[in-house]
């Protein structure tokens, strides 16, 4: 038996808070804040929040998420720049999740 030095294990993988599944996308969408329409794009989404990049979207806003004939209400929850990630109340049902992620729009 070996004794291993403290310096080669590798450190603990950090606790995951998340629940969903996450993919990585870089999709066109329409979202709307406090009634001001913007264009940005889904970065990454799973059925319960989305991080996007944007202009002018803060903490706490309300925001409705829009494409593919998909709409979805959210709450930004965080914003560093010209990203944000999303927090969505209610996931997002799987036929949703499909028609958002769709690369081309019928």
């Amino acid at each position: 038996m070996s004794i291993v030095p403290l310096s080669s294990i590798p450190p603990a993988v950090p606790f995951e808070r998340r629940r969903a599944r996450r993919i990585q996308l870089q999709l066109a969408i329409e979202l709307e804040m406090g009634g001001d329409k913007r264009i940005g794009r889904i970065v990454e989404l799973s059925r319960t929040g989305a991080r996007i990049t944007t202009d002018g979207a803060q903490a706490g806003n309300s925001v409705i998420l829009r494409r593919a004939g998909v709409e979805v209400h959210g709450q930004v929850v965080w914003t560093n720049g010209s990203l944000a990630g999303l927090r969505f109340p209610v996931p997002i049902d799987e036929a949703r999740f499909v028609q958002l992620r769709k690369k081309t729009i019928d």
